[in-house]
């Protein structure tokens, strides 16, 4: 039976979803992991099944539910899953909490049960008593959409306002996992045991002799390892030198959200950073003296310009780069090169796993990759397709153009919760 179907017997024989075989799914969502967010959605899930389940004209359809923050709906990979599965025929109703479960823009909520009903699959809202199989119910839904992304709106500006207030106040916000520190009670306290290794950073990088991948690999062979387990990366440690907390000053307003909907961040230049001295350190004790703070950060700054100078590197110039990449670290291969007496000067390219050029060569085994190599394999395989060249193309558009939904679905058992 058919969508339209069910909506004339409903309204012939005053009949509700209730009363209707479907087959039926639920979807849920939260906005955060935290622990009290998590019962939500385990209640979520526990009502809806049992809801299903005890219904002898349902047929049950395991869930889908997204902990993930994310009012857009490019962000929810289990919610695209459900679309698609719905379009594929799996299921004829969709049961969820509210309005600003399934979307938070009223774009979102319209576009994608507009979808579903033209795959013959219903979508009811709980707590609004909406269901998109009413005839009324895409002018409901217009309004409670429209009342749910100004919720979004109201929540946005609060947040913001709260923040300009807490740095007014002198209060840390953000980031509660720093280097060096350990917050509580929106202060910091030195943590001794990650504070030597920043002190470390900052007085090799002040001599000017070491670079931030040089300082990864001694702090590597020192044995110093993040919160995680894992190295400390490079791009970390340039983190760390120019953060103005390591002098005992509280930085605030590096950060604006251009758009509430989406979430969009720019992030703001110095001149725009609200910054100001701890002078009792009570709450941003320092680290490092201000001297040799500003004297690192004074390198890092003629670095940067001289980079910004430079041409591109033709490290960025190859169409392999981002291509190629490393199984046994998941990471991506880099290009390098070198010239020899056989190449009478000019430069060989080969591409060698980063895990394996940042470590050594005892950290992987994967091999070097000559360029000459890929590109006569390129050469093979296009050579081999181009008498049937234009149907190669279509095939690959469509492949590409699908590959982002399906690889998003089958992912789906690490990403989203079955009942």
């Amino acid at each position: 039976m058919d969508i339209y179907q069910i909506a004339n017997q409903m309204k012939a024989e005053r009949k509700t979803i209730f009363d209707i075989p479907m087959r039926v799914t639920f979807y849920a969502r939260v906005s955060t992991t935290r622990e009290e967010q998590e019962n939500s959605v385990e209640n979520q899930i526990a009502f809806f099944t049992d809801m299903i389940q005890k219904n002898p004209n349902w047929t049950f359809v395991s869930g889908y539910v997204d902990r993930i923050r994310g009012e857009a709906a490019e962000n929810r990979v289990s919610f695209l899953c459900m679309i698609e599965d719905g379009k594929s025929g799996l299921f004829d109703l969709v049961l969820t909490k509210e309005v600003s479960r399934f979307a938070r823009n009223t774009v979102d909520s319209l576009t994608y049960t507009r979808e579903l009903l033209r795959a013959g699959v219903g979508v009811f809202f709980q707590n609004d008593n909406i269901c998109t199989i009413d005839t009324d119910s895409e002018l409901r839904l217009t309004i409670m959409s429209s009342i749910a992304a100004d919720e979004v709106r109201k929540l946005s500006e609060r947040v913001r306002w709260g923040h300009r207030r807490s740095i007014e106040s002198g209060n840390i916000m953000g980031n509660s996992r720093i280097f060096g520190y350990d917050k509580k009670d929106c202060k910091l306290t030195v943590n001794e045991s990650e504070a030597e290794m920043v002190r470390l950073i900052f007085e090799l990088y002040s001599t000017g002799n070491y670079s931030t991948r040089k300082i990864e690999r001694i702090l590597g062979d020192k044995g110093y390892r993040g919160r995680n387990g894992t190295r400390i990366r490079h791009n970390t440690i340039t983190g760390i030198i120019r953060n103005p907390k390591y002098k005992g000053y509280f930085c605030g307003n590096k950060v604006r959200i251009v758009d509430y909907r989406t979430r969009e961040q720019r992030f703001l230049p110095e001149e725009e950073w609200i910054l100001y001295k701890d002078e009792t350190g009570e709450t941003v004790p320092a680290i490092v003296s201000e001297e040799l703070w500003d004297k690192c950060n004074a390198i890092f700054r003629e670095r940067s310009t001289a980079i910004k100078t430079r041409e591109r590197s033709f490290k960025d110039k190859s169409v392999f780069t981002g291509k190629i990449w490393c199984k046994a670290h998941d990471v991506p291969y880099w290009r390098t090169s070198y010239s020899n007496s056989v190449s009478k000067g000019r430069p060989v390219y080969q591409w060698i796993c980063s895990e394996k050029k940042r470590s050594g060569a005892k950290s992987c085994a994967s091999f070097s990759i000559m360029e000459a190599d890929l590109y006569q394999m390129l050469s093979e395989h296009f050579q081999a397709i181009a008498g049937n060249i234009e149907e190669y193309v279509r095939d690959f558009l469509r492949i590409y153009r699908g590959a982002t939904v399906r690889r998003m679905c089958r992912s789906r058992s690490t990403n989203c919760a079955h009942s």
